[in-house]
């Protein structure tokens, strides 16, 4: 029962399209390439089996995946289509194996770089209640006896302390209750998601690293979508697809408009401010 809740990550794709480039580059017919592949994600063996039934009952390789698109993505389910049609199916393969391990390693990177932080974070957030609770009522104490008023910050780390012995648990039930809601609301309403996505972006640091990430990944996706011959615009629509990011992936959607309008790719991505200057050199110049 647990394996439906097991989470396949990118890791476990990259192995998988791994194997399955190089089963098809050796010559291996496709039903015997699904049967042969193992993994160690249980969640992901349970696929494997559906898509050998799904292909062994007449459909390609790219509707078999999207059957299970939640976990490969809309990209990679269409990307295989047209590598199955057009005879490069061991290219797109291997392909999506270098992006899915782009992403594991990109997943890694940012978990280490914000580790640091992060605990820095929790250890400030400890550190200051632990003054609360621990330091300052017996210096209270002492400066009562002495009769010298206490110091304003005192006096609100004081208050603080006061509210927390009285409201703590409320605090923390609405406080849990508040973000049960946000993330409710913000899977459910896209005005609402929109309206956090562009705030998000706006944040110092994070903001920039998620822009990075995300015009990482629709770069690889538009990469791999010309490379197996797909025309400009069905490969700007699918790249836009991937991206998470509701607000940004407006400003990717209107790319092809822009293009439509007379501008050239590169001058759309300036005029956006979706890419650095090095990527829109090499755009520019492709």
């Amino acid at each position: 029962m647990l394996e439906r809740f097991q989470s396949i990550t990118p890791k476990d794709l990259h192995i998988f399209f791994t194997q399955f480039s190089v089963l098809i580059e050796s010559g291996i017919p496709l039903l015997d390439c699904i049967s042969v592949i193992q993994s160690q994600n249980k969640r992901l063996e349970r696929i494997l089996v559906d898509l050998h039934t799904s292909v062994k009952s007449g459909l390609n390789l790219g509707e078999a995946l999207l059957r299970h698109k939640n976990v490969f993505g809309e990209f990679s389910c269409v990307i295989v289509g047209i590598g199955q049609k057009s005879g490069n199916l061991a290219v797109v393969l291997n392909t999506l194996s270098i992006y899915f391990q782009k992403r594991a390693q990109n997943a890694s990177k940012t978990k280490q770089a914000l580790m640091y932080p992060f605990m820095l974070f929790v250890s400030m957030i400890f550190a200051f209640f632990a003054i609360i609770w621990f330091v300052i009522p017996p210096f209270v104490m002492l400066f009562e006896e002495l009769g010298v008023s206490l110091p304003i910050y005192t006096r609100l780390m004081l208050w603080v302390y006061d509210f927390f012995s009285v409201f703590g648990v409320v605090f923390g039930v609405a406080l849990c209750g508040g973000i049960v809601i946000l993330s409710a609301l913000y899977k459910s309403n896209e005005n609402i998601r929109f309206a956090f996505d562009s705030i998000f972006l706006r944040v110092v640091f994070f903001g920039k690293l998620h822009k990075l990430r995300e015009s990482q990944g629709f770069c690889f996706s538009l990469f791999c979508c010309l490379q197996g011959a797909m025309p400009l615009d069905e490969a700007l629509n699918l790249s836009s697809d991937i991206v998470q990011n509701t607000a940004l992936k407006a400003r990717f959607k209107e790319v092809l408009e822009r293009i439509k309008s007379g501008q050239s790719l590169s001058q759309a991505i300036v005029a956006l401010d979706l890419l650095d200057g090095i990527n829109i050199a090499l755009i520019s110049a492709g």
